[in-house]
């Protein structure tokens, strides 16, 4: 894979240096980086570069020059040489070749010229790991290649030429597994008509021409034979001896074609040749054919669908054949790719080898994602590639309980080999030992979410139980975006320091799309105003930046007066002017933010002229569930929708379906967006980079996070330019994100060591034993009551009390960084087990519950403050719902006890224990939403609805059950 030392060395190549001075050359890169974004969104942002440059002649000579640089180096990669620094230098110098050649204009006007230069640019571009690139070019060219017929062409010379440049169009752009398999069926029609023209075309001219005719026509025949055999390899993985086979018919027609002197045709033929190479080490066939039986199973699946995946991007190659994926004395994987680097697949091939070694003892494979509405999208994927293969997914619901469904799922050896739930849920399934099965492999998905300041503790612990229970058995793969020291957190769940294997590929230049990050600000022109983008230099090496200002699109792109262009107006006008390039995602900073963002496109944006059948669907259904006057209904018909916490997880869930099969324009959102759904993206717009988490409490977003986010814009299969946009108005926040986009994202630090960090900041350290009752403690308390209902007995926990917690990243870690916090931590860790060893039931009540041991003992003592004592009839759903003497407002206030279950008291939200119980009543009456927001929120709007969906999704169907 290409580095960036790799980059750099070659722009130092003697035959760089010969094109003009250093100056040149940069002005020659930065043109061809502005000429590409030109072309990818010219119609909506005008650029006014402050560096001017127009000498196409020299941005020939420099791509050229890394070309001959790339040429060097060809040899050693098809022969895969001992020398590794010229292959490195074969695949750097390709990319700067392809980053320049693309930019050019393509010689339309001549069918030869176009045909050698499509064909030379795509090997450039296979070359140097850019083919993602290729479906922008090929879609820019497609009239072109659709009005090239090879059947009108009655000179057999150039007939076969364009029967190969159909081929290898196909190779290159793989839409699907038709147009792979006509290959072989276009290889087999010139094998037919080679009796009816190939005599005409010899005879016509002299001897000496009918020779150097004679000659191409050998050249291209083992051309055409090498074409067939790759794209039968690329279907079929199939002849196994396919490299012996492209080298001997490559280098026939090279040596051909250079004896004949058709120096064109040869020095197409060597980069086809390497590109060929290139194709086959991508090869899903090539990369997996040492796995195992289940692999080569899903991997015959994945390549017989329409849209056949017959290709590794160049993250997942690496990871797999290079950096030791699959390497079975691995047993803690670390992997740190770019968003849209291709995670999921790494994972399922891991899985593929989880479930193929522990077959025969029914090992079971963990899958952990952040979120419901990810949860679902996972297990909707693994379903869809596994179930073939005769291996079953299975997920488990968001609700902080395990059901009786649940209970027969997991007691039933047969009824699922992958499981797929949120951190929480896991942990309650792993805590109580729910599954008599050994765990064989636990999958995170979005792992940086350790450090999440809500969630980050849960999580470590969550791997510390595993660790603590299973690392005999169990292996680790977590997936994560810009991480610095993946090493160190695979070097904590290794099984021994040599266990751990980090893959770390965010900080290489490969990336699905470019990208340019930059600030949107309001420009005044007396009363009318225009939106500004102003690229930034960010620590990304792997962004664009064009130094000026540049205009998204018109004068006031929502009319209104410019005193009335507040940020809102600012992120919705680039919206509205990006919409037409493909799906735009605007970040609001809070719900009702993201309404009012809505409502300003709807009030500026027409009705789409054919209503997509799956926008009507999805109308229909929220018409039925809230009401067929919700706002958002109109909205969709502008191709306009809406994504945040305020919505049922089946409402996001069809707002993802709808940006999915590219039916809306537009998606308002909040932050949460972010988290791994594999949104089709090729724009987003922030209100601002902050969060804000309460309604007067709001924190920047981490440098982790804002990238992650940003690194949806421009995924592969979107506009070859991704675009995000920061809206500012004022000088203060401008120099305030310059300076935020600069920052690097970092080591991943242990919520554990944070914590402690802010007490010592606070002068509270040397308190810690007080201080561990303090609500950002309550996770950690959870874990240490399950440690002791472990051991049942207190001294062998106070004991051991050491070696456990080093099962946690945090513990390990403060042991080398800071010994005295560590056992300042240790020994106030033992104190609070001695003081809850006191009343061991409530300790085993907590541990089965997943709730604190505080927790337990607030709602135990609201139960004994009831008027009545509990029975079992009370619980049963008749007569908690359909008696007049319902207990169900009394059991709610015993819940408000539980922190976990936050239900936190908020007049705004109704969640006093007799309103929320109203609500629980109405909504399991079958009420509709839009009643129940009329009877509890006074009103039927879009807010009072959200709140609706708040009290019921977020609370009570979670923590209410």
């Amino acid at each position: 894979m290409i580095t960036h030392e790799a980059l750099q060395k070659i722009d130092t190549h003697w035959a760089v240096l010969a094109v003009g001075d250093k100056k040149l050359r940069q002005s020659i890169l930065q043109f061809s980086k502005a000429k590409l974004v030109e072309n990818a969104v010219g119609e909506q942002l005008a650029l006014h570069l402050d560096d001017s440059f127009n000498d196409e002649d020299a941005l020939r000579r420099l791509a050229m020059a890394y070309e001959m640089v790339a040429i060097e180096g060809m040899h050693d990669f098809i022969n895969h040489t001992d020398n590794d620094e010229l292959q490195d230098q074969f695949l750097a110098g390709s990319r700067r070749a392809f980053e320049i050649y693309r930019v050019l204009d393509t010689p339309e006007n001549d069918e030869l010229k176009f045909i050698f230069h499509l064909l030379h640019l795509s090997a450039l571009a296979y070359c140097g790991d850019s083919w993602t690139d290729l479906k922008h070019i090929y879609d820019n060219c497609s009239g072109k290649i659709n009005s090239l017929l090879p059947e009108q062409i009655t000179d057999w010379g150039q007939r076969i030429l364009f029967r190969l440049f159909d081929c290898w169009v196909s190779l290159f752009r793989k839409n699907s597994w038709q147009e792979l398999t006509n290959i072989t069926t276009a290889i087999s029609k010139l094998r037919n008509e080679q009796a009816q023209y190939e005599d005409d075309y010899l005879k016509t001219d002299s001897n000496n021409e009918n020779r150097a005719k004679a000659m191409r026509l050998m050249s291209l025949y083992h051309w055409a034979k090498a074409s067939e055999l790759l794209s039968l390899y690329m279907l079929q993985g199939e002849p196994a001896d396919i490299k012996p086979q492209l080298d001997r018919h490559f280098g026939l027609a090279i040596k051909i074609s250079a004896d004949g002197g058709d120096a064109q045709l040869e020095i197409l033929l060597r980069w086809l040749h390497a590109s060929a190479e290139q194709m086959v080490n991508g090869s899903i066939w090539w990369v997996a054919r040492t796995i195992n039986s289940k692999a080569t199973r899903f991997i015959k699946h994945l390549s017989s669908q329409a849209r056949p995946l017959l290709e590794l991007l160049p993250p997942q190659k690496v990871a797999i054949k290079e950096r030791g994926l699959l390497d079975p004395a691995k047993t803690a994987v670390v992997v740190d790719m770019p968003t849209s680097g291709g995670k999921t697949l790494l994972a399922q091939f891991k899985i593929l080898q989880a479930v193929n070694n522990f077959g025969e003892t029914k090992g079971w494979v963990a899958y952990i994602a952040p979120t419901k509405a990810l949860v679902a999208q996972i297990t909707r994927n693994l379903r869809k590639n596994f179930s073939p293969i005769g291996i079953k997914v299975e997920k488990l619901s968001g609700a902080i309980e395990i059901d009786v469904l649940e209970e027969d799922l997991l007691s039933n050896a047969e009824s699922f080999d992958i499981l797929v739930a949120t951190p929480e849920k896991m942990q309650l399934v792993l805590r109580n030992h729910k599954i008599d099965r050994p765990l064989s492999l636990l999958v995170m998905d979005e792992a940086h979410n350790i450090e999440d300041e809500a969630r980050g503790l849960r999580i470590e612990l969550l791997l510390a139980t595993v660790k603590q229970h299973y690392q005999a058995q169990a292996n680790f793969l977590l997936l994560m975006p810009y991480v610095e020291n993946a090493k160190t957190l695979s070097r904590w769940l290794a099984h021994d320091r040599d266990a751990g294997l980090a893959i770390s590929l965010s900080t290489s230049p490969w990336q699905p799309n470019e990208r340019i990050v930059g600030l949107v600000k309001k420009q005044v022109n007396g009363s009318d105003w225009t939106i500004k983008y102003q690229t930034l230099v960010t620590s990304s090496k792997r962004t664009i930046h064009l130094k000026g200002n540049h205009q998204i699109g018109e004068t006031r792109p929502i009319p209104v007066p410019q005193s009335y262009a507040n940020l809102s107006k600012i992120v919705a006008g680039c919206a509205k002017v990006f919409a037409n390039r493909g799906t735009s995602i605007v970040i609001a900073k809070t719900q009702p933010n993201a309404w009012s963002l809505a409502r300003v496109l709807s009030n500026n944006m027409d009705d789409l002229e054919d209503i997509p059948s799956e926008i009507q669907l999805v109308q229909n259904y929220l018409k039925a569930e809230v009401s067929p006057k919700f706002e958002l209904i109109e909205m969709l018909n502008k191709g306009i929708g809406i994504h945040h916490g305020g919505l049922s997880d089946e409402i996001k869930a069809l707002m993802e379906w709808l940006v999915e099969e590219g039916a809306i324009k537009i998606l308002c959102a909040t932050t949460t967006i972010a988290q791994g759904i594999n949104f089709p993206v090729s724009s987003i717009f922030l209100q601002s980079y902050k969060i804000f988490v309460k309604a007067k409490y709001s924190r920047d977003m981490s440098y982790r996070e804002f990238w992650n986010l940003a690194g949806r814009a421009g995924r592969v299969g979107q506009g070859n330019v991704g675009v995000v946009g920061i809206a500012c108005d004022t000088e203060k926040k401008e120099r305030d994100l310059i300076d935020y986009v600069q920052k690097s994202t970092g080591n991943l630090t242990s919520r554990l060591i944070a914590i402690l960090k802010s007490l010592e900041e606070s002068r509270k350290l040397n308190d810690l034993e007080s201080m561990m009752y303090a609500p950002q403690w309550e996770d950690f308390r959870c874990y240490i009551a399950h440690l002791l209902n472990e051991k049942k007995e207190l001294q062998a926990t106070l004991n051991e009390m050491d070696r456990m917690l080093s099962n946690t990243f945090g513990y390990s870690e403060l042991k080398n960084l800071n010994l005295r916090q560590s056992e300042q931590l240790l020994e106030a860790t033992k104190k609070y087990t001695e003081s809850i060893a006191k009343n061991m039931g409530n300790v085993a009540r907590a541990d089965m519950t997943g709730f604190s041991v505080e927790s337990v003992k607030r709602a135990m003592k609201e139960i004994d403050q009831l008027e009545y004592k509990l029975t079992t009839s009370d619980w049963m759903p008749d007569s908690l719902f359909g008696s007049s003497e319902s207990k169900l407002s009394d059991l709610f206030s015993v819940m408000f006890k539980i922190e976990q279950l936050n239900f936190n008291p908020d007049e705004e939200q109704g969640r006093r224990q007799s309103r929320m119980a109203d609500i629980a009543q109405a909504w399991i009456e079958g009420k509709t939403i839009q009643d129940i927001a009329v009877s509890f929120f006074d009103g039927s709007g879009s807010d009072e609805i959200s709140k609706v969906y708040k009290a019921i999704y977020g609370k009570l169907a979670n923590g209410g059950t």
